[in-house]
């Protein structure tokens, strides 16, 4: 299959780098570097490939070939390579042998429970929300295009959200033509995260036996349990928010102009990731850039100066084309026009909506349903002292105004807004005991920063966007970076080490559970946890998890293929399911078109104007009149969705 092409270009792309640094850099940094260069690689091909519009199977074979060739070239130089592969097999070893006992216990629960998340994603297609409505319904377009221009849409997240994650996906889907690969891409990013960790730890100067129990740590946390199995995209950027704190951290130490460019690539490929990432991402470079210019001031090494400039440069050029699109249709970089913005950032901030916005935060994290409803109680308590509306507009999204203050016993397993209690409650803990108990402790300064920078990210979250309930999932990268703190804690504090200790076997069990019964990918169907798909269920009804729309897109899609339809006009409700119109269309000449647009986005030329047939899921009439031709509906019948055909 094609697909493997992406998985050698990896393999021989790490060894590549192996064998140029040669034994000079730890083996988690070369996966490092590699996943870095990997996802720049991505970025760079498909902007060359849509400035010509070929992205399409045939060019995007060639340009993965390419990179295979030129990671191939090490290898020929056969006596390094065969060195190196020994000294990395014996490594290894020699790390797994000197594992204790408790630390092979962690491995083998944490082998268990990674493989069950990766079977979990391959067993079941993508059928999280946002991916059937914007993230990978505009992979179709972008494939029906041959480019990643942007196009008239009724939905204009498909427009102007970050596109990386996507890319990646989309690359995944032509290679393999089907979606098949397509929720592995967050598990690709979490096992390397894990490495990132391990790197942050390392520079921290937290112990080498902390790093089996920092992977576990990491894994358990419900939220990247049910993400590493789907298409969202939270755990892509916490992998670029975790290196980006790593380089940041390397450059202050060493600054090489070498660090500089991998923070450049972390921090832009972070960015290009997900609009969240410039509160996370942009924390971190606030405080690297007043580390640098501390250094700057006593050291008077001012190539310091040109090596920013370079990070810089890549950040900017990285994100340069998404950038340039965005401002070419709304004037703005960012994408979004000032109604969108005012949907999800803070319209007035004030220290008393500040505590509100923290609390109502915190508050998605306080599970079971008892704890959940005496911290309710404490923040209508502490709404009304403080003489705060505890549901307004200007702080929070316009659909949950009803579910403020009212956070029921969240689903623990649902992907949208699971809680992350037991984690929640060892990370609060750990920043307590930073505070008030290790002051006398090596390397205290430098876990003070570090506790610092991530409460500064999350003041500045709470700061900048409106509460909504689906915020855990966002929450998803703090989570991440605060397990050094634990590990910090862990080695200093012997209450704190008892207390872990008790704890995992709950985690294991907690995390077994969320895996077990995931909301939408179920490892065992509970009528009252889980959706009503099962494993066993055919591949399309998975992704709707509904008979009705089930049987309604089947009939659609059946008499696009039975009357060989080519361009399909789309009258679409906003945020609809419009991806599985079209996941069996892969490598088939098929255009999707939005009509009838009425937002920005109407200005940009039609792809097609010759329609076939047009599909809606918001008018259910006898006939359609569009451009002077009658469309008639022969699916009257039908609950969810409806076609059109000329006659």
């Amino acid at each position: 299959m094609s697909i493997f092409i992406l998985f050698f270009c990896f393999l021989f792309l790490c060894f590549s780098i192996g064998v140029f640094f040669d034994n000079r850099v730890a083996l988690r940094e070369i996966f490092l570097i590699s996943v870095l260069i990997f996802s720049t690689y991505i970025v760079v091909i498909t902007e060359i490939l849509s400035a010509f519009h070929c992205i399409n199977f045939a060019s995007v074979f060639i340009s993965w070939s390419l990179l295979l060739f030129l990671t191939l070239i090490p290898v020929l130089k056969k006596k390094q390579a065969i060195r190196y592969f020994i000294v990395i097999k014996d490594k290894i070893k020699s790390k797994y042998l000197s594992l204790k006992l408790s630390d092979k216990i962690l491995f083998y629960a944490s082998s268990f429970l990674l493989l069950l998340m990766l079977i979990q994603g391959l067993i079941y297609p993508p059928n999280n929300c946002d991916s059937m409505t914007a993230y990978l319904a505009r992979t179709i377009h972008w494939i029906s295009h041959g480019s990643v221009e942007y196009y008239t849409t009724n939905n204009l997240q498909q427009l102007y959200h970050p596109p990386l994650p996507q890319y990646i996906i989309m690359h995944f889907n032509i290679l393999s033509s089907g979606d098949y690969f397509a929720n592995i891409v967050q598990f690709f990013f979490l096992i390397f995260s894990l490495f990132g960790l391990i790197s942050i730890n390392r520079e921290l100067g937290i112990s080498v036996n902390f790093d089996m129990l920092s992977i576990f740590i990491a894994i358990t946390i419900p939220m990247v349990i049910l993400e590493a199995s789907s298409t969202m995209t939270d755990i892509v950027v916490s992998f670029f928010v975790i290196t980006s704190i790593y380089y940041a951290i390397r450059a202050v130490k060493n600054s090489t102009w070498q660090n500089f460019l991998l923070l450049g690539l972390s921090s832009g490929l972070g960015c290009l990731s997900k609009a969240t990432s410039y509160i996370y991402i942009g924390t971190v470079l606030i405080i690297f850039a007043i580390g640098i210019l501390f250094k700057l001031l006593k050291t008077k090494q001012y190539s310091i100066v040109g090596y920013s400039f370079l990070a810089l440069v890549v950040f900017i050029g990285i994100n340069s084309g998404h950038y340039y699109r965005n401002y070419k249709l709304t004037q703005n970089l960012l994408g979004t026009e000032k109604q969108e913005s005012h949907l999800y950032l803070n319209e007035k901030m004030s220290p008393k909506l500040l505590v509100s916005n923290i609390m109502k935060n915190v508050g998605l994290h306080i599970y079971p349903a008892t704890f959940n409803n005496l911290y309710n109680r404490l923040i209508y308590k502490v709404h009304y002292e403080m003489g705060q509306p505890i549901a307004n507009k200007e702080t929070n999204y316009y659909k949950n105004l009803n579910y403020v203050g009212k956070i029921k016993a969240i689903s623990f397993n649902n992907e949208n807004f699971a809680p992350n209690p037991l984690h929640f409650a060892l990370i609060v803990i750990a920043f307590i005991s930073v505070i008030f108990l290790g002051r006398k402790q090596i390397g205290y300064n430098k876990i003070v920063l570090y506790a610092l920078m991530i409460v500064l990210q999350a003041l500045f979250f709470c700061f900048v966007l409106k509460w909504q309930m689906f915020h855990s999932r966002l929450h998803t990268p703090l989570f991440l970076v605060s397990i050094p703190l634990i590990g910090y804690c862990y080695y200093l504090k012997p209450f704190y080490r008892k207390l872990l200790n008790v704890m995992i076997s709950f985690i294991f069990i907690y995390s077994l559970s969320v895996i077990l019964f995931n909301c939408y990918r179920p490892y065992i169907r509970m009528s009252d946890l889980t959706t009503q798909v099962s494993i066993f269920d055919n591949r399309f009804k998975k992704y709707l998890l509904s008979d009705d729309a089930n049987n309604d897109y089947i009939s659609v899609i059946e008499e696009i293929k039975e009357k060989n339809y080519r361009n399909i006009g789309l009258i679409l409700r906003y945020e609809s399911y419009e991806y599985p119109l079209f996941v069996e269309f892969y490598g088939k000449d098929i255009h999707p078109v939005h009509l009838n647009v009425s937002n920005i986005s109407k200005s940009l030329p039609p792809s097609k104007d010759n329609i076939d047939c047009i599909i809606s899921n918001n008018i259910n009439e006898s006939k359609i009149t569009y451009n002077g031709k009658i469309y008639h509906n022969d699916g009257l019948k039908n609950k969810t969705i409806w076609l059109y055909k000329l006659y």
